[in-house]
């Protein structure tokens, strides 16, 4: 017998998403930026200045390492969240997987365009 979609618990969980997301900003904005900042030295090591979009990224100021910065957040706790859920180690309630993709894909376009717009207009 094919499961039925709940839409009772597809809607709290969204909330649930939207409202952890912040949550996943605040715990993670550190060690997601380390590594962004990483990966910036790295492209740079690499590409040196011998690259012309490198020599000219001030134009974007770093609106695009914040993205990923933020982008990472989302994705470390979520994570762990998945990870401790699916051990049953600490988190006892389930969250359905499509109402987490459905959030994470708009707050990450989200902070994807939002970034691109500051870079490209400044507004």
């Amino acid at each position: 017998m094919k499961k039925q979609f709940q839409w009772d618990k597809f809607i709290p969980d969204c909330f649930l998403c939207i409202f952890l997301m912040p949550i996943s900003i605040i715990a993670f904005f550190i060690p997601a930026g380390l590594i962004v900042k990483l990966i910036r030295k790295f492209l740079f090591y690499i590409f040196d200045s011998t690259s012309y979009y490198l020599r000219n990224v001030d134009i974007l100021n770093d609106f695009f390492f914040i993205a990923l910065c933020l982008t990472l957040c989302h994705i470390f706790f979520f994570g762990i969240w998945f990870f401790l859920e699916k051990k049953g180690l600490m988190i006892k309630y389930k969250i359905y997987k499509s109402s987490f993709w459905i959030v994470f894909i708009l707050l990450t376009s989200f902070w994807w365009l939002e970034a691109y717009g500051l870079a490209t207009t400044g507004k």
